[in-house]
């Protein structure tokens, strides 16, 4: 199972960073070398060609929308 994990800015200060977890591997997901992001654009700059990479979508925004209230 893929989590939405929202990191913040514990590993850069100032940053909003995200990333996803497998549950089943027990580790973040890389994509092409990266496995944290700042935004949608900089996820989709290196994972769109990923199978997962819709099912993370979908998984970002619901989080997301989880941490906004």
């Amino acid at each position: 199972m893929i989590r939405y994990v929202h990191i913040g800015d514990q590993i850069n200060e100032g940053a909003d960073e995200f990333a996803f977890y497998d549950t089943r591997s027990d580790s973040f997901i890389d994509f092409e070398g990266s496995q944290t992001f700042d935004s949608l654009e900089d996820f989709a700059l290196f994972a769109k060609d990923d199978q997962s990479y819709e099912r993370c979508l979908g998984l970002m925004r619901s989080g997301r929308k989880k941490n906004e209230k």
